[in-house]
């Protein structure tokens, strides 16, 4: 959109905001694979001083080893933390060692404060 260089940094994997105030819609999807029954795995954008948001946990629904594609949909507000520092997409493990593969990120700016 107009005013906007790009909206993710390559060099620091990080999403980076444009104002305080603005809205992103972010859509992550990837395949992933554990080595573990009954895992699930987190992800969270972590945006710096301790602060994460929008964590949402998904189960592994195929088993042990068996891949299985991911689709995360967050809805995200641009305060001051996070324009600071930008936020970095992360994804934990309950229990398991997870392969992670294929990642697409699409974000969308749904609100700008101009």
């Amino acid at each position: 959109p107009l005013g906007v260089t790009n909206f993710y940094n390559a060099t620091t994997s990080k999403i980076t905001p444009q104002n305080v105030g603005d809205a992103y819609v972010v859509n992550v999807r990837f395949k992933a694979k554990t080595n573990t029954n009954n895992d699930f795995l987190t992800l969270f954008i972590d945006i710096g001083a301790g602060t994460q948001i929008n964590a949402e946990a998904k189960p592994f629904l195929k088993g042990t080893n068996t891949e299985q594609p991911f689709s995360f949909t967050l809805p995200v507000f641009s305060m001051t933390t996070f324009l600071a520092n930008g936020g970095l997409i992360k994804v934990q493990s309950n229990a398991g060692i997870l392969s992670i593969y294929d990642v697409t990120f699409f974000i969308t700016r749904t609100y700008a404060n101009n």
